[in-house]
């Protein structure tokens, strides 16, 4: 994380939590914590009506002024992502706890929480949270009034830096809307906050409302808008901040907006941002064993930009992770662009998957740069194994490119379960299928039935050669039973598509029904989902999760009303049918890419974990997508976070590189620790996790036993061995040289 955002976070965390040192205080603070998180993980995150969907799915009109005493009552949507300051190369956006519960945000509950009712409700318990007198004798009391009472805007983070790109040298502007009248009041907040402990201040506000951090930043609180501003960085200062506010009096577009409007279009919602530029070079380094212009060295050369949040887009939730690398080679491997599914279904279709498939050109632009993209020798080893692929199964496999088109549909609709296959050249396809059924005995059949042809293929592999040397019979009549299974296809001809079905029985109810739905309208219209665009996707409908997540958000309130100490009356907000909630709803995995970006994409209606309380058999479902995320991206994640402590002491070792080969320059031969080359004592560089840099020899030995080093990295040591050239010193970190971290801790260059 970079340092300005360390030191935001760590200057909001003084402002949101009393730090008296008591255990019992602190347990109940990170239970209140968790407990509305949890509930923001189960409530957040959706819909603003898109216009096109079926009166089953259409979110009740709600009135724009409605949603602006709303938020103004509630909490205010995002500011500063507007008028982002010239510079910014990162930006993040945390909601305030009620912004994420309670504030209209685009989805279908808006109608009832736009109401003057619910506002009353929320402002009875956001006046409780301020003056209960059993929280204040459970020490919670100041937490909860600044994360209840006064918060009215979500936290938003924009990193500034002179050079484009993130450095220690970037400072961090931080604003959010507080419900405080004046600076006296704030400034007692802010004593309350820090009873016990050392105010984050150096001294109280002043009348213009202005102070300076303790280390490395200034504060301005703004009487008039109720904004509260913090400049924080190494670089930052009451002057940097007063340049920062000059900037963001006017609004201003920034290359972020748009990866934004991809994510959260509601400026209530969970985001962050990060240019990439100036990193791509560190992210290189990790890439030296990859060919010079390799691909993945393509690919991070043109990254732009990463972004991540979760909230509102066109009227659903989504939770997306996104890339932005416009032009590279790997995009335009994977860019779908597919054009619009030409299939029908029989009536409103359960659910569909698609996949697009690489064409023609696709996998000739593939073949044509194997070679520059993995390495010399790359293309040749292809053209062998397809040779030898083709010399074992009896054809060429690749005389069937060209003839599919870029599509791959599953569905279901009333008639069953179908796979669609888009064809480009059918006549041709058919005339191939007639010849390896000649050629390998395969039963190739076609079957009229009510008024259609229904195709069976049944393909079945070459049996054993009857005079085997030492073959057991009764092991050879068994062989011949499994080979003879084989495999059945059934499928008809719909256009340009062979829709096929395990047995012909769907295929027959297709043929006797009336296909009445466009599945490429269904798709955009109801369910969010643009097919043209996306590699591997699956979306279904999930039925009354508006109503279920309704009710459980009142019952939420209920009980926060009762710990509080002031009971709510639910009984005057309305019911579901009186909203005239959707009854349908959405639920999908995507991921999406174009020549500009890829992204991966989870939509839904007011949760991702929605399907647990759908009412219609989603929760294993649910459970086995959050498990299998789980179980992929949570070990990723760790590994990924011990990685990055490594690259510490791998930087960190930068210097003494260069006092290495500095001294080999002059003397000729190499330093035998610290002080002969010149750089400070051992214990003297480190950081967080890499406790030391020793210099033995000319060799470089990083240790990791930091405080916050991970237990995987303690007793390991990173090891750089130098190289003399007649032009440089060069470095190598493998397991020879005495590298004893786990290989796949390590940096790319340091891998055998």
């Amino acid at each position: 994380m970079p340092r300005p955002i360390r030191q935001a976070a760590t200057s909001c965390l003084r402002l949101h939590e009393q730090s008296n040192g008591e255990n019992h205080m602190n347990q109940f603070r990170r239970l209140l914590l968790a407990s509305s998180l949890a509930a923001i993980t189960l409530l957040t995150g959706c819909n603003r009506p898109n216009g096109h969907a079926s009166s089953e799915n259409r979110p009740p009109a709600v009135d724009a002024a409605a949603i602006a005493r709303a938020d103004a009552l509630i909490s205010q949507p995002a500011w500063l992502r507007e008028r982002l300051p010239e510079h910014t190369v990162a930006y993040a956006r945390i909601p305030s706890l009620w912004g994420a519960l309670s504030a209209p945000d685009g989805r279908p509950l808006d109608a009832a929480l736009a109401t003057d009712q619910h506002a009353k409700i929320i402002a009875s318990l956001r006046k409780a949270a301020q003056s209960d007198p059993t929280l204040a004798q459970a020490g919670a009391g100041p937490v909860l009034q600044l994360l209840l009472g006064d918060q009215s805007g979500p936290i938003e983070v924009a990193v500034i830096d002179a050079s484009d790109g993130v450095s220690p040298f970037s400072r961090a502007l931080v604003t959010t809307a507080l419900d405080v009248p004046d600076v006296a009041t704030l400034d007692a907040r802010i004593a309350s906050l820090s009873a016990g402990g050392q105010s984050p201040l150096q001294a109280p506000l002043d009348a213009n409302g202005d102070a300076s951090l303790q280390k490395f930043g200034a504060l301005h609180f703004d009487a008039q808008t109720h904004r509260l501003y913090l400049s924080v960085g190494t670089t930052a200062s009451a002057m940097t901040l007063e340049q920062d506010l000059a900037q963001i009096k006017a609004t201003r577009t920034h290359p972020m907006q748009e990866d934004e409007r991809e994510i959260d279009q509601s400026g209530q919602g969970l985001f962050v941002w990060m240019s990439m530029k100036g990193l791509n070079a560190q992210l290189e380094a990790q890439l030296q064993d990859q060919p010079p212009d390799g691909l993945l060295r393509d690919a991070v050369e043109h990254m732009q930009s990463v972004a991540l949040g979760w909230g509102t887009v066109d009227g659903h939730g989504r939770l997306q992770l996104q890339v932005r690398a416009p032009q590279a080679r790997l995009l335009g491997y994977l860019g779908a662009n597919v054009g619009d599914i030409g299939i029908k279904t029989s009536g409103t279709p359960d659910w569909a998957a698609t996949m697009a498939m690489p064409g023609h050109d696709n996998l000739q632009q593939i073949r044509d740069n194997l070679d520059r993209d993995f390495g010399p020798g790359v293309r040749t080893k292809y053209d062998d194994l397809m040779a030898k692929l083709q010399t074992q199964i009896g054809y060429d496999p690749l005389s069937f490119e060209g003839l599919f088109g870029k599509q791959m549909v599953m569905f279901a609709d009333s008639n069953g379960s179908f796979v669609a296959l888009q064809v480009r050249d059918s006549k041709t396809l058919y005339a191939k299928l007639d010849e390896l059924s000649r050629r390998f005995g395969w039963r190739n059949t076609v079957v009229k039935v009510g008024g259609g042809e229904i195709h069976h293929l049944h393909v079945t592999m070459p049996e054993p050669p009857a005079n085997a040397a030492n073959a057991d019979p009764q092991v050879t009549a068994w062989s011949k039973l499994y080979l003879r299974a084989g495999a059945d296809y059934y499928w008809i001809d719909e256009g340009s598509y062979l829709v096929s079905a395990k047995v012909p029985q769907p295929l027959i109810d297709r043929l006797a029904s009336k296909q009445d739905t466009s599945l490429a309208d269904w798709l955009r219209r109801n369910q969010d989902y643009d097919s043209a665009q996306t590699l591997l996707g699956y979306t279904t409908t999930t039925r009354n999760v508006d109503r279920e997540l309704y009710y459980g958000y009142l019952g939420l309130l209920d009980t926060l009303g009762n710990v509080l100490g002031a009971p709510t009356d639910l009984s005057t907000l309305p019911t579901a049918k009186q909203l005239g909630l959707p009854t349908q709803g959405i639920a999908g995995v995507a991921l999406r890419a174009n020549d500009q970006r890829i992204a991966l994409q989870l939509s839904y209606e007011q949760s991702p974990l929605e399907g647990a309380v759908s009412g219609e058999g989603n929760l294993m479902t649910t459970a086995a997508v959050v498990g299998i995320l789980a179980a992929v991206a949570v070990p990723a994640y760790q590994d990924y976070m011990i990685r990055s402590q490594v690259s510490e002491g791998a930087m960190l070792a930068e210097g003494a590189k260069m006092a290495i080969a500095q001294h080999y320059s002059s003397t000729g031969r190499m330093p035998k620790d610290n002080a002969e080359a010149g750089i400070a004592a051992p214990a003297s560089i480190s950081g967080k996790y890499a406790s030391s840099v020793t210099i033995e020899d000319g060799r470089i030995f990083i240790a990791y036993e930091g405080a916050q080093a991970n237990a995987a990295l303690r007793g390991s040591v990173l090891v750089f061995a130098p190289h003399p050239t007649p032009d440089a010193v060069k470095w190598t970190c493998v397991t020879t040289d005495g590298t004893t971290i786990n290989v796949k801790f390590r940096p790319m260059v340091c891998r055998p």
